[in-house]
């Protein structure tokens, strides 16, 4: 029997890294979004259950009895027996180790089956109902009504184990109040009442249904000459605000200036989350990382998948704050996740900068900046968009918004907040052609202002939208032609100019 274990089980597409890559896709391509998919998950988290070579699961697929005994044999520790004839088994079968070792458990209650046990028959719902009630060790005198219609239809000898399934609260019925016993399991079924199982006998804690990592560095920029340490505490936290004890934990520390590894600067590089849902790791630095970008990755390998936390650490004398708020044009509402990232024009090195609340902030050596907001969401359907956009400095893609602002100087000692605010200008060129550039220079003191002007770019149906800072703008095109003047774009706001001709 296997010692009592927490299974970290995660459902949603929780996005808690900080650099562009996201975390890893689920196991099977058919059970994301599918009703069974947290049990799923757990289950073959157990290496309880697999899925088929082309990356399926087959939730829906019918479950047969000596597949069942297999995953039933695997999530209690039971290993395959060999030996003993079985009625209706053939020695051959390749589930005949594990049906034995389930009958000489006594999980099988072989005096139901008259006729022999046929491995390869469709497992029904009672009969899984008898096999978790012995598993359980349930006792045989359970009573109590049940709530199903059907219960007339139960067939004699799995009455009680209906029954003590129920009262453990490993069986439920349909929406039709029916429990169908003599209907056949799928697989996502027999997954939800095997997890079930273990969770009532006490094999499994709890399932975890969704963690968040908080990082917390001692600090976020260090001096160089070496000998400096920065202590790096990662928790691990489930949907109640629950430690998460046990999730394996990898950390990389690698040089983005030179591409150097730098693990071996670290006090723990693999470990696993204690009591307190928390790994620590000590980082000291030499006198080779002066003026360097070192980043760190913290792994958490969770179920099936695995997600990141990154942290950008700057090894220098001469930095700055860099701190401000990023709200969202469509709504001007602060953005509820995103990234700002700091790209240094001279060395090529780059640092992510989480948005938590619509703030984000860090220490950022000095120099020249191209800086990029990314990945803030976008609901393309309610804000009536129909098709990628790109110009210049901003993006609309699929589903997330991005923009840009180009040759921002950070200067040692002064705190340095960029204004990323933003409202929407949209509308439509009449006898324009796809992919043509529209203008939009700001006017100040009633004169445009062309060299700080942002370009569209016109979709198939002659449609443009675009992101400005509030103000006033000319529109107009790359021939030097004005097609409307002084339109007002404010801050977090949708403004229309319907359609424009030369």
């Amino acid at each position: 029997m296997n010692t009592k274990r927490i299974l970290v089980l995660l459902i949603a597409a929780l996005v808690i890294s900080l650099a562009a890559t996201a975390p890893a896709a689920l196991a099977f391509s058919d059970v994301d979004n599918h009703w069974g998919a947290s049990w799923i998950r757990t289950l073959t988290g157990l290496e309880a259950i697999s899925g088929y070579p082309d990356g399926t699961f087959r939730p829906n697929n019918q479950i047969t009895r000596a597949e069942f005994s297999v995953v039933l044999a695997k999530s209690y520790g039971i290993e395959e027996a060999h030996g003993n004839a079985l009625p209706g088994v053939p020695d051959a079968h390749w589930g005949k180790g594990w049906i034995e070792a389930l009958t000489a458990a006594d999980i099988i209650d072989v005096s139901l089956y008259e006729d022999g046990y046929d491995a390869n028959a469709p497992i029904t719902r009672q009969e899984i109902a008898m096999m978790v009630t012995r598993a359980l060790d349930v006792p045989s005198e359970n009573g109590g009504d049940l709530p199903f219609t059907d219960t007339g239809i139960i067939a004699a000898g799995y009455g009680t184990y209906v029954t003590g399934a129920y009262q453990a609260g490993i069986i439920s019925g349909y929406p039709d109040n029916t429990f169908r016993p003599a209907g056949t399991a799928t697989r996502a079924e027999a997954a939800v009442m095997t997890v079930k199982t273990l969770l009532a006998d006490g094999r499994i804690d709890r399932i975890i249904e969704n963690v968040t990592l908080d990082l917390q560095p001692d600090r976020s920029f260090v001096p160089g000459g070496g000998g400096q340490q920065l202590v790096f505490t990662l928790t691990a936290r489930d949907q109640d605000g629950l430690p998460v004890d046990g999730a394996n934990v990898s950390v990389f520390a690698s040089n983005q200036t030179n591409g150097v590894d730098c693990r071996d600067q670290l006090s723990v590089s693999d470990g696993q989350t204690d009591g307190a849902g928390q790994i620590q790791t000590t980082y000291t630095t030499t006198a080779g990382d002066d003026r360097q970008h070192i980043q760190f990755m913290f792994n958490v390998n969770a179920g099936d998948r695995f997600f990141e936390r990154i942290f950008d650490l700057v090894v220098t004398s001469q930095a700055t704050p860099v701190e401000g708020t990023i709200y969202h044009p469509f709504t001007g509402d602060p953005v509820s996740e995103g990234v700002v990232l700091f790209a240094d024009s001279s060395t090529g090195a780059s640092y992510h900068l989480e948005i938590k609340n619509g703030r984000y902030m860090a220490i950022l050596p000095v120099g020249s900046y191209g800086v990029d907001v990314v990945n803030i969401p976008l609901n393309r359907t309610a804000f009536g968009i129909g098709h990628t956009y790109q110009n210049s400095h901003s993006y609309l893609r699929t589903d997330f918004l991005q923009w840009r602002i180009l040759n921002v100087s950070l200067t040692h000692g002064v705190v340095a907040s960029q204004d990323f605010t933003r409202g929407v200008l949209r509308g439509t060129w009449s006898g324009a052609q796809a992919g043509n550039d529209i203008t939009f220079a700001p006017v100040r003191g009633g004169v445009p202002v062309y060299k700080e002007v942002e370009l569209g770019t016109i979709a198939p149906d002659g449609t443009f939208v675009v992101l400005l800072k509030p103000g006033i703008y000319e529109i107009g095109t790359m021939t030097g032609a004005v097609l409307r003047q002084n339109v007002q774009v404010s801050a977090g706001e949708i403004t229309t100019v319907g359609t424009l001709s030369r």
